[in-house]
């Protein structure tokens, strides 16, 4: 309902709000409307929305997802994404999904495509969770802006291709984790922890891709663990320099990379491939990275 005024399905709903209208949930219900062209706000008072394969949008290269051209806000809400041929949400034109006060949003099979600008927001308490998708679970043009704040989580654990590409990413006072990926976790992503946030890219074949031009800050108090991936946990390529700055009383924690690679394999393969941390991966760039690792008193492992 709207005020006073209830409406048979959400997609009424939509339809009739307002700007500054708030929608509230009375049931569970499906979102099928297609597309998002105004500001919305849910407030789903813990109730259910599902939102399947979108019939109505077949104006589009990937027929099925819902277009975001807007604002969506969900308050208090359970939101499962459920398209299972294509990607289930499309974010453009300064688009701004925002998770809040609590609400768990769950792609079960096709995660997020982002253009340039656009926002995810999970704030809070609330979650973002992909289960094992198709395809690279959320992936952006340069670049679009994921932040994690108020003892949030975004946990994304395996699937097809890579967990995250290009996104400006932000943690506060929060998880972040992106494990068990076919192939990279992170890749061409800029990445900030401060205020005792933790970020996990583990299990995957290489934790973190970074390329020109991008940034790791981790912030006193926070840490970033970077364990067990098959090839190597963090590498950096590309011909401009990237930036891993670790505060003193942080943690970077690497431990247990390389397993796919031994002694026995082609050594033509480069040599980096085989260690935790590949700084210029092509080596012609190596002396343009920047590596600051604060004194002793950070905690940082790597694998014997």
């Amino acid at each position: 309902k709207i005020d006073g005024t209830e409406y048979e399905t959400l997609d009424e709903a939509i339809a009739a709000a307002g700007a500054t209208d708030v929608i509230e949930l009375l049931n569970d219900c499906e979102l099928t409307i297609g597309e998002i062209k105004t500001p919305i706000t849910i407030q789903g008072n813990g109730k259910t929305v599902t939102v399947p394969e979108q019939e109505k949008r077949t104006n589009h290269e990937h027929p099925g997802n819902l277009g975001l051209e807007s604002s969506l806000t969900f308050k208090n809400t359970k939101v499962f994404f459920e398209n299972t041929k294509a990607w289930s949400l499309i974010m453009t034109g300064g688009a701004v999904l925002t998770l809040d006060e609590k609400s768990v949003c769950t792609f079960e099979s096709w995660g997020v495509y982002a253009y340039k600008d656009t926002v995810i927001n999970v704030q809070g308490g609330s979650e973002l969770k992909c289960s094992p998708t198709s395809y690279t679970a959320m992936m952006a043009e340069d670049y679009a802006n994921l932040n994690v704040q108020g003892k949030s989580s975004v946990i994304l654990h395996g699937g097809n291709l890579n967990g995250i590409t290009c996104f400006n990413i932000n943690v506060m006072d929060s998880n972040l984790s992106v494990t068990n990926y076919e192939n990279q976790g992170l890749v061409k992503c800029n990445l900030t922890l401060s205020t005792k946030s933790v970020a996990n890219l583990s299990g995957n074949e290489t934790g973190y891709n970074m390329y020109s031009g991008n940034a790791l800050t981790v912030e006193s108090g926070c840490t970033i663990k970077l364990n067990n991936n098959k090839f190597r946990a963090l590498m950096t390529q590309g011909r401009n320099p990237t930036y891993i700055k670790v505060e003193e009383g942080a943690t970077f924690e690497a431990t247990e990379n390389g397993i796919s690679w031994s002694s026995t394999d082609d050594t033509n393969k480069h040599y980096a491939s085989m260690s935790a941390i590949t700084i210029g991966v092509y080596g012609y760039y190596e002396a343009r990275d920047t590596v600051l690792i604060y004194r002793n008193t950070d905690t940082v492992t790597f694998e014997r």
